[in-house]
């Protein structure tokens, strides 16, 4: 080994226990609102770890999303995730310059990104408010930086990165789910979203999608063992989050996983979704032996699909209300990028009263499809759509191009999560925000990459057999 790689790969060990120290601190640093110092820290140890290797912070950024706390709350909503963005993006910068090469990677998405990224800045033609425009237009566009990065990082290491990463990001959410539970417990009521807040619900849909599809892939009773107890504590927290769209999101996903096992034996597939409903049951036996108080809240929360006028689905509607006007008066363009919140009463049939600006004003639409509808019009949802497009088609790439079940553990995990953000739009999500708009682009990143992995390997191929 030379010099220098062994200099690497002291710096790295040297970088994770740097990075367990401040897990440790964050937690108990953000309880006594030090945050300032906790950031400055973060800050000189990846700007001074990135000439070196650059993976660790994609692991921090997983971490990031699971604590939710605001460092800003308002008027712009600043989390820890977003300054470990904009941090990333530096360090990612000086990670390129130190190597002399400030390439970008080439993916199938440079178009549809650049395409989707024209469509909602025409919104902002004629917009009312134009530095909140930009301000929500920078947001789109730092996601799309984090794309790039964890695609030109991953890339080379291959696909041992990204089973890594996403064994990281179950294990991140099943740690997180039992911080919830645990906090929920001694509250003894309520919702189990805990440091994390409402984007967990988005999250562990998403551990529970490779966790799921890893019960019906692995070989290992050892491996499918540890998944069984991790879908277990899955299933607990996504139960008590009483967060109807996350149910139906996990539903949607677990059919649409089924279908993409249509290579394996039927009765390997009953008999894995057996095992699944059995976790599943267990879970809901465990969560209403144990939080019997919350259940009364999570009868309310189903009732009320029959009673549309209580309870935030009575929100909801107002709010699709809004958002429909919205569009109707301005379905070119738009009303403008990120102006639903500030303008939305004006588009409201109960209009600015006082029920709608104590209850509802400030808040999206609650459907990403709408929202673009209203604030992009025409234009910025057809490249929405078209956008979401080709992600559905890098997802069934890599489907399609896995040959072996090690391939198929890493693209169906994956396939399955694409599908179930573009689907989710339809009906809830905030999928170009903060929490989870990073969690998008990380799994995006990870197809994208796997992607490119398989075009490079079937290249390599033909070019020492051709025919």
């Amino acid at each position: 080994m030379k010099a220098e790689d062994t200099l690497i790969s002291n710096r790295g060990y040297s970088f994770w226990i740097l990075v367990f120290i401040f897990q440790i601190s964050m937690v108990l640093l953000f309880s006594l609102e030090y945050w300032i110092p906790l950031i400055f820290l973060f800050t000189l140890i990846l700007m001074g770890y990135s000439p070196y290797n650059l993976t660790p912070a994609i692991y921090l950024l997983i971490m990031s999303l699971f604590i939710g706390f605001y460092i800003i709350e308002k008027p712009i909503g600043i989390r820890i995730v977003d300054v470990i963005i904009s941090v990333s993006v530096i360090s990612y910068i000086l990670h390129k310059a130190f190597r002399g090469d400030l390439s970008i990677m080439k993916t199938s998405l440079n178009k549809p990104i650049i395409i989707f990224l024209i469509g909602i800045t025409i919104s902002l033609f004629g917009a009312p408010q134009i530095g909140n425009g930009v301000i929500n237009l920078l947001r789109h566009l730092e996601l799309f930086a984090i794309f790039y990065i964890i695609t030109d990082i991953t890339f080379l290491e291959g696909k041992a990165i990204i089973r890594k990463m996403l064994d990281y990001y179950v294990y991140i959410a099943t740690g997180a789910s039992a911080v919830a539970i645990t906090m929920l417990y001694s509250l003894g009521g309520g919702r189990a979203f805990g440091v994390t807040g409402s984007p967990l619900s988005d999250l562990i849909v998403s551990a529970l999608i490779i966790t799921i599809s890893q019960i019906y892939l692995r070989q290992s009773s050892t491996q499918r063992g540890k998944y069984s107890l991790i879908a277990y504590i899955l299933f607990v927290q996504i139960i008590m989050t009483q967060t109807r769209g996350a149910w139906l999101s996990l539903i949607i996903a677990t059919l649409f996983l089924t279908l993409l096992l249509k290579k394996a034996s039927i009765p390997l597939i009953i008999k894995h979704t057996f095992w699944v409903s059995i976790l599943f049951c267990l879970a809901i036996i465990t969560s209403s032996t144990i939080f019997s108080n919350s259940f009364i809240g999570m009868v309310h929360r189903v009732e009320h699909l029959q009673q549309l006028n209580i309870g935030t689905l009575h929100y909801r509607l107002i709010l699709w209300d809004a958002g429909i006007n919205a569009f109707l008066s301005h379905f070119v363009n738009g009303i403008g990028l990120g102006h639903f919140p500030i303008l939305s009463g004006d588009y409201s049939s109960i209009g600015n009263s006082s029920f709608f600006i104590d209850n509802i004003k400030g808040l999206s639409t609650h459907n990403i499809i709408l929202s673009y509808l209203a604030e992009t019009g025409i234009i910025g949802t057809f490249c929405l759509l078209l956008l979401f497009m080709k992600i559905i088609q890098v997802g069934h790439s890599i489907y399609e191009s896995s040959e072996n079940r090690e391939d198929y553990q890493l693209s169906i995990p994956l396939y399955g999560i694409l599908f179930y953000v573009c689907i989710s739009s339809f009906y809830a999500g905030a999928w170009f925000w903060s929490i989870s708009g990073v969690q998008f682009m990380f799994f995006l990143s990870l197809a994208t990459v796997f992607q490119n992995i398989m075009k490079h390997e079937n290249s390599h191929y033909n070019n020492h057999f051709p025919n």
